[in-house]
């Protein structure tokens, strides 16, 4: 009886680590990185991060059609995963969902409609904190991005003033977790422009750090040299609701000029005696939906610039209220 007994345990231990072993290996085919599984109290918690379907959505559906083949039975829960392990949103899908799929009595747009969706990723990445260890890392894994770039300008309707043909390819590498770093060149392929706009030159180089606290906050530190002549750092800060109705965010940054010349790389702040464009600014912003289905839409932005430099001869101030509406 007792040797029964520990068959019929070994046995139903097998098949909970075989149900959530399958979801892992399913999301790895379709070669999803930073995956993490476990099950507990019959349910599948699984975690992932696509690097490879561009498309947000598409990506996740995919995650979501080899989850629920990778299951046997149970609920399902997915976590996905953003910017090398940052928990971004948390989908559930009850068994009895999943045995209508793959039974065929419902299909997938059933499952997206009845599937429940939250930002709030709390329980199911502090569920996650005992599973075994992560399955394909991002950590330290480059990739190599092509940027083309076109600028066409004219002062008339007759004649083109200036154009720019570029071809701009980026190395883009993940770090620790929420950690990346870009390093982009600008190779010039036509122009009719003159100085560094001829020259290669170095593009977007940042390294950026993101961190997501308890109660669905959020912030993320961004240095280095960016687009439009512009060296610095940005910080910014937001929180959102777990149905994603309402999120508030704030962001805080300051820049100098950086550009490509005849004497070479030129790093410069602006004078004290005029107000300098994203010097010093503060922007803040409050959005609300209200239906995550995307069918009304309303939104309120509020938003406050401030420009400094130092030494504090000036101050320019701009505020600007935006109210929109939206009904599809």
């Amino acid at each position: 009886m007792k040797k029964q007994l520990t068959i019929i345990i070994g046995l139903l231990l097998s098949s909970s680590i075989t149900v959530h072993a399958q979801v892992a290996q399913k999301l790895r085919e379709l070669g999803m990185e930073n995956i993490r599984t476990i099950e507990t109290g019959g349910t599948t918690v699984a975690a992932f991060e696509d690097n490879v379907y561009r498309g947000t959505y598409r990506g996740v559906g995919k995650a979501i059609i080899a989850g629920m083949e990778g299951m046997g039975n149970g609920n399902l829960e997915l976590v996905a995963l953003d910017g090398n392990g940052i928990p971004q949103l948390s989908i559930s899908l009850p068994d009895t969902l999943i045995a209508g799929y793959k039974s065929g009595e419902i299909s997938l747009k059933e499952v997206y409609e009845r599937m429940e969706m939250s930002y709030d990723t709390d329980r199911p990445m502090g569920l996650l904190k005992g599973s075994t260890g992560v399955i394909n890392r991002s950590a330290w894994k480059a990739d190599i991005v092509l940027y083309p770039e076109v600028s066409l300008e004219n002062s008339t309707f007759d004649k083109l003033y200036s154009y720019r043909v570029n071809l701009s390819p980026a190395v883009e590498m993940d770090l620790w977790k929420g950690a990346k770093a870009t390093a982009q060149v600008v190779f010039p392929i036509a122009t009719n422009m003159k100085g560094e706009y001829k020259k290669i030159r170095p593009g977007v180089m940042t390294i950026s750090q993101e961190i997501r606290f308890r109660n669905n906050f959020l912030a993320r530190i961004v240095a280095g040299n960016f687009t439009n002549h512009r060296i610095g750092a940005q910080a910014e800060v937001k929180y959102r609701t777990g149905n994603g109705r309402v999120e508030l965010g704030a962001q805080i940054g300051t820049t100098g000029y950086s550009a490509i010349t005849d004497d070479g790389w030129v790093y410069r702040y602006p004078s004290t005696n005029q107000c300098s464009r994203e010097r010093f600014a503060l922007c803040t912003a409050i959005q609300y939906s209200t239906r995550p289905t995307g069918r009304k839409i309303f939104v309120w932005r509020l938003w406050a610039e401030r420009r400094l430099h130092t030494p504090l001869r000036r101050v320019c101030r701009r505020s600007v209220c935006h109210v929109c509406g939206r009904r599809s």
